[in-house]
């Protein structure tokens, strides 16, 4: 399955039409990965101002290959 990772993500300074739910879609990441990478425990939280880390998606392929010796 995918995992997602802070690692690599991407920093957005949220603007006043920004939910999320918006975020979810722009991004590709599911909205309960984006509370989690910034420790948030409801979207109430998600506020024109803030600053959020959007997760990177990993896959267990490239985290097993990452670790295979070349």
């Amino acid at each position: 399955g995918a995992r997602y990772t802070t690692v690599g993500g991407r920093t957005v300074a949220l603007g006043p039409s920004d939910t999320l739910d918006n975020l979810s879609i722009k991004f590709g990441v599911p909205p309960e990965e984006i509370l989690q990478a910034n420790k948030l425990s409801n979207a109430s939280q998600i506020v024109p101002g803030r600053t959020l880390i959007i997760p990177r998606r990993t896959s267990a392929v490239a985290s097993a290959q990452a670790v295979i010796p070349p």
